[in-house]
């Protein structure tokens, strides 16, 4: 029997009248890179982006403030999960390539977007390779990787607004900065993105694929659980965040279950034992450490999803 709460029994009615996905009491942490957390009171799946600005209308129509989830990426959900509704994207996972565009809704996986620019030998998403996440995410976090960034490759957007309404942007990398993104600015949801590629040489794009997994291979990005980078980096202080943290020796400082990486000190781990709880209180340390010995606030890249205030 549900135990959806009653103020969301109208809403999950509305919802799957709309035939979009709805599920009560849903793991989050199965959608977050962390795989920590725990469960949506109500979780809603659009499927494309039209079904995305329906959800979010009506869930805003209640009166209700939801969470968005995309690729989980950099995400850490509080262990007694969240009392709010929370869409997410999953499942919009529309792929196209026309010439040298490639139209993607915001649930495809980054490194997706690599494998089929290669696909078709398109050059100008190496960069997405083994990346974590969603590509709606990487839009609006503007990510960047190996000397690239998505404002390089974004040429426009569907997007949906706090109310619901969608609409499509055009945009150039003037509009974006470092983790700066008219999305995030605006509080808009990226629904799906068109990228601008050139035509290249197959082998060629392949090398530098390989080289980019490669890297992420011999700095075990993905040998422990983790959100990628903790902090962004404080541009006016000159030095990476990862840089400032291995300066302090706190690669490996944490507890017997979530630690510093030992070869990336901007990502903390966990060998799977560890709660969301614990893997904070390592951040909230490091943050605190370098605060303290070098005068740097630094800003968190991770967001905090969930309730916790009731932690």
């Amino acid at each position: 029997m549900s135990n959806t709460p009653s103020p969301f029994a109208g809403l999950k009615e509305l919802l799957e009248n709309e035939n979009i996905l709805v599920v009560s009491d849903y793991p989050l942490g199965r959608n977050t890179t962390y795989g920590l957390g725990g469960t949506a009171a109500l979780a809603v799946f659009p499927e494309n982006p039209d079904q995305l600005g329906a959800a979010l209308a009506m869930v805003v129509r209640q009166g209700l403030t939801p969470d968005i989830f995309g690729g989980g990426s950099n995400v850490l959900v509080a262990d007694c999960g969240s009392t709010r509704p929370t869409i997410v994207l999953n499942r919009m996972t529309h792929i196209g390539f026309s010439q040298d565009r490639v139209s993607a809704d915001a649930g495809v996986p980054s490194s997706a977007i690599a494998a089929g620019a290669l696909a078709h030998s398109l050059t100008g998403a190496e960069f997405l390779t083994d990346l974590p996440g969603s590509i709606g995410g990487a839009a609006y976090m503007n990510a960047r990787a190996f000397g690239s960034e998505m404002s390089q490759i974004l040429v426009s957007a569907r997007v949906v607004d706090p109310l619901g309404n969608v609409s499509t942007l055009a945009f150039t990398p003037a509009d974006f900065a470092y983790k700066r993104s008219p999305f995030r600015e605006k509080a808009l949801i990226v629904a799906q993105v068109t990228l601008a590629l050139s035509a290249g040489d197959e082998a060629t794009i392949a090398a530098a694929m390989e080289a980019n997994a490669a890297h992420r291979r011999k700095n075990e990005e993905d040998k422990w659980p983790s959100c990628g980078c903790v902090f962004k980096n404080p541009m006016a202080y000159g030095q990476s965040a990862g840089k400032i943290i291995d300066d302090l020796g706190l690669k490996g400082f944490g507890t017997d279950n979530a630690w510093v990486h030992r070869q990336h000190a901007n990502f903390v781990v966990h060998n799977g034992k560890a709660s969301s709880t614990e893997v904070r209180w390592v951040m909230e340390q490091v943050r605190q450490r370098v605060l303290d010995e070098r005068g740097v606030a630094l800003e968190f890249e991770v967001e905090f999803e969930g309730d916790w205030e009731s932690t």
